[in-house]
């Protein structure tokens, strides 16, 4: 891959942990130059998905319930 380094090598942490609905890791890895890690992250999570898919692997995807109401609660004068 363009830009990356071979040496050293690049690490996997599963830092931070556990999330609320998934598990969450750390890829470091080393570039040449500054302007390279752009490049380098999103070849990497390509990859990463693209493998994930063919592992039949799915992502978790965060999902929210919001109620809405339109009822007004009666005043209350103290």
């Amino acid at each position: 891959m363009s830009g990356l380094l071979g040496t050293p090598s690049p690490e996997v942490r599963l830092i931070p942990g556990f999330g609320e609905y998934s598990l969450d890791f750390t890829v470091g890895c080393h570039v040449g130059r500054f302007v390279d890690q752009y490049a380098v992250q999103h070849e990497l999570r390509l990859r990463l998905f693209d493998r994930l898919r063919a592992e039949g692997i799915a992502l978790a995807v965060p999902a929210r319930i919001i109620r809405v109401s339109h009822q007004r609660e009666p005043a209350t004068h103290e």
